[in-house]
C-alpha cells in the first residue's frame, strides 16, 4: 500500500467508511474513491485490478461518483482517465452549512414566536409542561442558565446527582458546572451527603448544603417565577415545568426552611474548571 501525504494526514490511516458515515456513500462508492486518492490519475482497468470489483461495477460506481462531484474524468486518445476530485466534498460542506443557517434562522423564529405568545398569554394565572427524555433534560439545563443569566436570577435546586447520574454522564455535568462559571451564575443547592462521593461531583460549583438522610428521586429547580420538577424515575425522564409566580415563592420559601436546617456539610465553589 501507498504511503501518500496530505496535509498531515498519512493515506494508510485514512479510513474509507468515513465518507460512508459523513458523506452518505456507499461501501463501494468509498472504495473506488480512496483508491482514486491512493492512485491518483487512472485508466479504469487499474481502478478494477486495484479493487478487485467487477467491471461493471467499477464502471457505474464511478459514474455516481461523477454525478457526486466527487470522480473527474479526462478522455484521452484511447482511455479515459479518472481521478478524485474534492468539488463535490466541498459542495456538500456549503450545503450543509446553509441548511444549519436555515435550522438557525428557524430556531430563533420559533424562539421569538414563543415570546410573543407567552406574552399574549400573560395574563393567564399559571402556564404547566410537561417534557420527557434526555433531549429535553440536556435542553433545559442551557434554557435554565440563558434566563438565569438574562435575569440576574439566583437558581436553586434541591435534589440528589445519585438519581441524575443514572441519566447524564460526568462529562455532561461536567460541562454545565463549567458553562455556570462562564456566564457568572449563582446557585444554591440542597442535597444528601451520599452526593460528595458521587462520581464527578468534584466538579460541582455553587453554594451547597449536604442534609442527613435527603436522598430523594425528584429533583426541583426554582428560578424567577418558574419551578421545574424532575422525575428520575420514570424510564422517560419527566420534566414538569410551571411557570406561577406564587408555586415560585413557596418552593422558595420551602427551600429557604431546609437551608437553615442544621447541614452535615456546607460549601461554596465558584473556582473555574479546567
Amino acid at each position: 500500500m501507498l504511503n501518500v501525504y496530505s496535509g498531515g494526514y498519512e493515506m494508510e490511516t485514512l479510513d474509507p467508511s468515513l465518507l460512508s458515515k459523513n458523506f452518505g456513500l456507499t461501501h463501494t462508492e468509498s472504495l473506488v474513491f480512496f483508491e482514486l486518492l491512493r492512485s491518483g490519475e487512472s485508466p479504469i482497468g487499474l481502478i478494477i485490478k486495484k479493487t478487485g470489483l467487477h467491471r461493471g461495477t467499477v464502471y457505474n460506481t464511478i459514474q455516481r461518483l461523477i454525478e457526486k462531484g466527487l470522480v473527474a474524468q479526462q478522455k484521452g486518445d484511447e482511455t479515459t482517465f479518472y481521478e478524485a476530485s474534492h468539488f463535490g466534498l466541498l459542495y456538500t460542506i456549503d450545503e450543509e452549512e446553509h441548511l444549519l443557517k436555515q435550522k438557525k434562522k428557524s430556531i430563533k423564529q420559533i424562539l421569538h414566536w414563543m415570546k410573543i405568545n407567552k406574552q399574549v398569554n400573560e395574563s393567564e394565572s399559571s402556564d404547566v409542561r410537561i417534557l420527557y427524555g434526555n433531549k429535553a433534560l440536556k435542553g433545559f439545563y442551557p434554557a435554565l442558565y440563558e434566563t438565569c443569566r438574562a435575569n440576574e436570577y439566583t437558581h436553586y435546586a434541591i435534589g440528589s446527582l445519585f438519581y441524575e447520574r443514572k441519566k447524564l454522564t460526568v462529562m455532561d455535568f461536567k460541562k454545565r458546572q463549567k458553562f455556570k462559571i462562564q456566564m457568572g451564575l449563582k446557585s444554591k443547592s440542597i442535597s444528601d451527603p451520599s452526593e460528595l462521593s458521587t462520581k464527578g461531583n468534584e466538579f460541582f460549583r455553587g453554594h451547597a448544603k449536604y442534609l442527613p438522610n435527603f436522598s430523594i428521586p425528584i429533583a426541583v429547580y426554582i428560578y424567577g417565577d418558574t419551578s421545574v420538577y424532575i422525575d428520575w424515575l420514570k424510564d422517560k425522564t419527566e420534566l414538569i415545568c410551571i411557570n406561577n409566580k406564587n408555586v415560585a415563592d413557596y418552593n422558595k420559601k420551602f427551600f429557604n426552611y431546609l437551608w437553615k436546617q442544621k447541614a452535615m456539610k456546607v460549601s461554596e465553589v465558584y473556582t473555574p474548571i479546567n
